[in-house]
């Protein structure tokens, strides 16, 4: 005698047994219901997360405008603002060119004057902008400051722009950013060029440099000093770079003292007059 054939209920049973866990795991598994505590301490999080934003800004001269470079969280513009009103327009915007896998874009921008601007562009040139947002004389690779004209009631036009060499170095040039022309400030220190220091005419009076072999033991910063670039250099200082040397920050007019950055005895950092001639620092201008 053949068996009755088995009736399909109990297959029935396991799969409804089997959805019920499974809208049962999915409700479980489901991020509970936001607070409004909650929704706003995301959107606080989100924003301190979010890359975009400015990442410079300066003044013009005449303080009508600002100049600043804005990252979309993609690539740098160059902005335009009115002081006064707050209006804003793209003065440079991202350039894509064959041959490059990425976009030109504005990394720095200097003001030159109230209507003329230096940006350093990621394609290693310093170029003039005008408001109009054209790209004109190319200064060098990297600008560094204006200097200051004899008579201040003379427009600025030479600028300090520095260069890098094909393989290493660093060379550095007082441009006029009208005609271009240029005159080679001498470095003639050995060594890798960390920080420069001008005095208000442009010339190269104090200096920080490194040893070429970052790898080698014991590797030394120096920093140097010369009355003026007519002079020999002098060796100020020299202290293994895990050490926090001082640091250079700008030059007196006509005077053989410094105005340097130190922790020496502090456990932050600060400014002080530093004395060529006793090699030691002076008073402190600004600490905390």
């Amino acid at each position: 005698m053949r068996p009755q054939a088995r009736t399909p209920r109990l297959s029935i049973v396991v799969c409804a047994l089997a959805a019920t866990l499974a809208v049962s795991i999915r409700a479980s598994d489901a991020p509970p219901a936001l607070t409004p505590r909650m929704k706003l301490t995301r959107g606080i999080v989100n924003k301190m997360l979010d890359p975009r934003g400015v990442n410079q800004m300066t003044l013009a001269p005449d303080g009508k405008h600002l100049a600043a470079i804005v990252w979309n969280g993609f690539s740098n513009s160059l902005l335009l603002i009115d002081a006064n009103t707050s209006a804003a327009r793209t003065l440079v915007e991202p350039e894509y060119r064959s041959g490059w896998t990425a976009s030109i874009q504005p990394m720095r921008v200097h003001w030159i004057a109230a209507e003329t601007l230096a940006v350093d562009f990621n394609d290693g040139h310093c170029a003039v902008v005008g408001f109009d947002g054209r790209r004109g004389l190319v200064l060098g690779d990297r600008f560094v400051r204006m200097i200051s004209p004899a008579n201040p009631d003379e427009p600025a036009q030479w600028a300090i722009v520095g260069e890098d060499g094909l393989f290493s170095g660093v060379s550095i040039h007082r441009v006029n950013v009208v005609t271009g022309d240029k005159v080679e400030v001498p470095v003639g220190l050995p060594g890798d060029l960390l920080y420069a220091v001008f005095d208000r005419a442009g010339r190269l009076r104090a200096a920080t440099t490194s040893e070429s072999s970052w790898h080698a033991h014991g590797v030394k910063l120096t920093n140097w000093y010369r009355h003026d670039e007519q002079s020999s250099w002098q060796m100020l200082a020299q202290a293994p770079v895990t050490q926090e040397p001082w640091k250079p920050l700008g030059v007196p007019d006509d005077s053989d003292k410094l105005v340097v950055l130190s922790r020496d005895g502090r456990d932050t950092w600060a400014m002080f007059d530093y004395d060529v001639a006793t090699r030691s620092l002076g008073g402190l201008r600004v600490g905390h």
